[in-house]
């Protein structure tokens, strides 16, 4: 008993200095600065709010609910548009940690980095359950934690991971990958190290089922898990336990018993695939056609893939725009299309290879590959096209998946060569090594996100691309301003200045492209806006932007966009409304409309062309209903924004209805902590003799009150 206790100390001993290890890594991000990088979001309570007390959080659940959409899209990154309605625990879980953190940032930092420090213990735990397939109790134990300590760190510490630590707006994300890597260990550890039928039995699946589910509800990026474990199981089970019987034998029996032992996972899947099909979520607003559906999933997905792969391996290139770095094809037969087509075809072919004489010899390569490409699978464009063709945050689940894969091969080596110390103590030289270089660039990483100026010119610093370099210099927002109401309005003249001198380059250097490939150019760029032409309409866009935001004079800003803008369709959704606002203030209504027409058809849901149709709609009378419909239309989808919630109130006071505008004034208020419509919620209320609502404004008016007096 006293060696088996000794034991489970130095594990214990070695995970907690492994987590000592990240988070002195980690300490000096603690008191870092928010970015304009998303991170404004929480903290500007743009998305949803800031409760003072859970009575409030209840009421405003209870009045808006938690289907609360937003819109994923990005200029430069693609004219693709994702609108979702985020999952009831995500919203609800933002809710919470808002309540929690209010608006410190020091808090956030804490909560991501404290998340990091348990997937490090869970990956840690996970990495030890597999050394036991290989390594027995008679393998040096010091030898064995060092392994199983170097490569949790290698993951831990890995360059593409920074942005999802210290990304102050990503918590929830960090949260679902905590749950799935919960859910990982849980069936690992329930797994039998002969892979073994597991019997069903429901303390079982209520440990498998509920993290899961919690993980899919809060964040849907997670849904591969099921056949990653699957397809890992199934190898295993093959290897261990039919060596003697053909593959053709042995498929069939373990894929049953696979299919068994994953229905807690399944189920989960199966729930959450259900909700997702008649929740209100929108994905792919387009076109569909079945060369743009090939051309994505065979062409554009293995070149995504593939990077994804290079950026792990090779974390050179660091960028929060990490889509800028995807080197896509101009031609559908170009060389480097090709290589990467090649690339994932041979790597699944080899992993079948692998698979059917997993019975003979240990699968390493199905290990490996399989799992890596089937977590990529939801951020390659396979399923379902998006806005963003890459993040580093994207990874940080699939560098596990690596790292999990490269173990088995590592620990089945060491194994083989348990008497020949020379070689573990090689392979242990070669991890430390790679922790050091790896441990290095991430640290440098870090330094990227100290604030706003030192981020983007990261970005800035790392790109030749004209275009791309006054994208960031537009944006590049002084650090004590970026809560200001119009921040953007707020970037110092010389980078604005610096960004025309760059889109002006772009301009001349598209213009040639766009002669050259042009007519080549595949199908699926152009959908996705990111051919030669639509790239020179984006460069103008920039231009016209940054000229406006610099000068304020409409004329100058729609003069450039006429000039290089020839076909409407091509533009994305934000030039579209910049160029229709140009001409609204330009005194030409009509061409203002006939945009506003088309931006309708193309994104009916999108708040940007709700609120630019209304504000270009005179409220009286006549119009009343119009703008009526936009405004209900867009509270369908985005309950909780601020905009939507002002026009309903205006609305509501102008048609004379007293009750509804005293309901949107009530709502608002809540909303915003705004005691001033509060009151006005109130004493129409006490007007209209509605007794229970002037006394729930007034309790929350006094509420509100007291929290501001507390320094809220």
């Amino acid at each position: 008993m006293k060696q088996k206790s000794k034991k489970i100390n130095l594990t214990a001993l070695t995970c907690i200095i492994s987590c000592l290890i990240v988070f002195i890594f980690f300490s000096h991000t603690i008191f870092y600065q928010i970015k304009a990088y998303d991170e404004i979001v929480p903290l500007q309570e743009s998305y949803l709010p800031i409760c003072s007390s859970f009575s409030e959080m209840f009421e405003l659940i209870s009045l808006l609910g938690l289907n609360n959409c937003f819109e994923a899209t990005n200029t430069l990154y693609s004219n693709i548009i994702s609108f979702r309605c985020n999952p009831i625990f995500n919203n609800l879980f933002m809710l919470l940690i808002l309540f929690f953190l209010k608006k410190n940032p020091v808090s956030y930092h804490l909560y991501s980095l404290s998340l990091h420090l348990i997937n490090t213990i869970l990956i840690f735990l996970i990495l030890n359950t597999v050394s036991k397939l290989f390594l027995k109790d008679e393998v040096n134990k010091s030898i064995k934690l060092i392994l199983i300590s170097t490569l949790t760190l290698l993951w831990a510490l890995h360059p593409v991971n920074m942005e999802s630590v210290l990304l102050l707006s990503n918590g929830n994300i960090v949260l679902s990958h905590t749950l799935c890597f919960l859910t990982a260990f849980i069936y690992l550890k329930l797994q039998p190290q002969d892979f073994k039928l597991v019997r069903f039995t429901f303390s079982r699946f209520i440990f498998l089922f509920v993290p899961f589910v919690i993980a899919l509800f809060t964040a849907e990026f997670n849904f591969m898990l099921p056949l990653i474990l699957m397809a890992y199981t199934l190898v295993m089970k093959i290897h261990f336990n039919h060596k003697s019987i053909s593959f053709s034998k042995s498929f069939p029996i373990c894929f049953k018993e696979t299919i068994l032992e994953a229905l807690p996972l399944l189920t989960a899947s199966l729930i959450f695939v259900i909700s997702f099909l008649f929740s209100r979520t929108r994905i792919n607003i387009g076109t569909f056609s079945p060369i743009l559906i090939t051309e994505r999933i065979l062409w554009l997905s293995p070149q995504i893939i593939f990077h994804f792969i290079k950026l792990i391996f090779f974390p050179i290139n660091l960028s929060i725009d990490q889509t800028f770095f995807v080197k896509i094809a101009k031609t559908l037969f170009d060389p480097s299309a090709i290589f990467c087509i090649g690339f994932i075809f041979i790597s699944i072919l080899l992993s079948l290879i692998s698979l059917v004489r997993a019975n003979k010899k240990f699968p390493s390569f199905f290990v490996i590959t399989i799992p890596l490409l089937l977590s990529l699978i939801p951020y390659s464009q396979v399923l379902a096209q998006s806005y963003n063709l890459a993040s580093e945050r994207y990874l940080y689940f699939s560098s596990f998946i690596l790292i999990f894969g490269f173990a088995h091969l590592i620990f089945l080596r060491i194994s083989e060569y348990e008497n020949k110390k020379a070689f573990t103590n090689l392979m242990i030289s070669i991890l430390i090594i790679l922790l050091a270089i790896s441990s290095g660039r991430a640290y440098v990483r870090t330094l990227d996100w100290k604030n706003n100026d030192t981020l983007y010119k990261s970005v800035i610093k790392t790109t030749d691309n004209p275009l791309y370099k006054a994208f960031k210099y537009k944006e590049l927002i002084p650090q004590d301003k970026i809560l200001s109401d119009s921040p953007l309005d707020e970037v110092k003249p010389e980078y604005k200045k610096l960004a025309i001198k760059y889109a002006k380059q772009a301009i001349t250097e598209l213009q040639k492209q766009t002669d050259m490939y042009e007519v080549v150019t595949p199908i699926i760029l152009k959908t996705y806006g990111l051919d030669p032409e639509t790239l020179l309409s984006k460069a103008a866009y920039v231009y016209a932007q940054t000229s406006f935001r610099l000068n304020k004079d409409p004329k100058i800003a729609l003069k450039i966009m006429q000039e290089h803008i020839k076909d409407l369709s091509i533009l994305p959704v934000d030039a579209l409304v910049f160029y229709s606002t140009l001409f609204y203030q330009n005194n030409m209504l009509p061409e203002s409309e006939e945009i506003l027409k088309i931006l309708h058809e193309r994104d009916p849901y999108s708040l940007r062309i709700i609120f630019i149709t209304a504000d270009l709609t005179k409220i009286d009378k006549a119009y009343l209903k119009e703008i009526e419909k936009f405004a209900l239309q867009a509270f369908k989808y985005f309950p909780y924004d601020i905009r939507t919630l002002t026009l309903l109130k205006k609305i509501y006071q102008a048609k004379g209805d007293y009750e509804k505008f005293a309901d949107f004034s009530y709502i608002y208020g809540l909303r915003a902590h705004s005691a001033e419509d509060l009151k006005v919620a109130q004493n129409i209320y006490f007007l209209l003799n509605k007794k229970d609502k002037a006394l729930r404004a007034e309790n929350r008016i006094s509420s509100l009150e007291k929290t501001r007096t507390k320094g809220f």
